[in-house]
């Protein structure tokens, strides 16, 4: 492997399928990229050459709905006593396990790279693709409502627009939304004026992501994440003894308080987040929060000792 190639966040699929050839031992198509991220064993990321328009949405699964029950009145011929059960806090569905949760109205302008959920037409994007490549048929399904790309877990929902308007690219030009105000956990890569952009809405849902300036990529650390699930002898993970555990914790709290963490400190769950986060080793704020109590308690023990 050359020293540029380590260096690269990210593959074209071309150089995905050589580079999984190449440590496989045996071929790797572009179709078999696909395959592997239609069943979610890789996912898939776009890079958007130029500005795409985009609105940040809010997701939710089918099994997290919550419902009300409605007995129609009026209706001719709807039999008596029945009813129906209608969602309370969701829109409508985008797929057969999603739900769009609501959207915000305001129109951005994104560009860079970005991950594909494949919950949407972005999806459909890469069946077809893969039939292209494999039998040469197009889908011909329905399209599901809306192609969706994603950062983390902030999502976006893509645009288009009805042609070309003078006066949303003179707003285009003089507005700039600006950092502070995105969402902060895609902030490192959208903090220039060039990559998010307000502008008057003429648009509507984007149906196919073939309709971007984009190319299909597979991020580089996905790409080793890939290789290493599929190692024959994956390591065994061995439970820990209890003054393992102990020594752990306590050397633990050592390094916090080197660090100036005071658990007592109210909201320090959360400044230890934001910490991991940065380093890119993140935890949740919740399994933080049921770490510290044990912190406490190993250092105090061995304080006491």
């Amino acid at each position: 492997m050359s020293k540029l190639f380590k260096l690269k966040e990210w593959l074209t699929l071309n150089e995905a399928a050589n580079h999984l050839s190449s440590v496989f031992g045996e071929p790797v198509t572009i179709a078999d990229i696909y395959r592997l991220a239609l069943d979610n064993y890789i996912m898939l990321s776009v890079n958007f050459i130029n500005l795409a328009e985009a609105k940040k949405v809010e997701l939710i699964k089918v099994t997290d709905l919550e419902y009300k029950i409605v007995v129609p009145k009026g209706i001719k011929d709807f039999p008596e006593g029945k009813s129906f059960r209608v969602p309370i806090n969701a829109e409508y569905p985008i797929s057969r396990g999603y739900w769009l949760k609501s959207r915000e109205p305001k129109l951005l302008m994104i560009k860079g790279l970005w991950d594909l959920p494949m919950i949407g037409n972005e999806k459909l994007t890469i069946e077809h693709l893969y039939q292209q490549e494999t039998s040469g048929l197009s889908i011909k399904e329905e399209p599901l409502k809306g192609v969706f790309i994603q950062r983390e877990n902030t999502y976006f929902q893509l645009y288009s627009s009805f042609g070309n308007n003078p006066e949303a690219e003179a707003e285009l030009n003089n507005t700039i939304y600006t950092a502070s105000e995105c969402d902060s956990s895609i902030h490192s890569d959208l903090n220039e004026p060039s990559n998010l952009r307000l502008k008057t809405d003429h648009s509507y849902p984007m149906s196919m992501l073939s309709k971007q300036d984009a190319v299909l990529v597979v991020k580089m650390k996905e790409v080793t994440r890939f290789i290493q699930s599929l190692e024959e002898k994956p390591l065994e993970e061995k439970p820990l003894h209890d003054k393992e555990r102990t020594t752990l914790l306590v050397l633990l709290g050592s390094i916090l308080d080197k660090a100036n963490f005071d658990l007592n400190e109210r909201g320090i769950s959360g400044k230890i987040k934001r910490a991991t986060e940065s380093n890119n080793t993140p935890m949740s704020e919740e399994t933080i929060r049921k770490l510290i109590p044990q912190i406490q308690s190993a250092v105090e023990l061995k304080q006491h000792n």
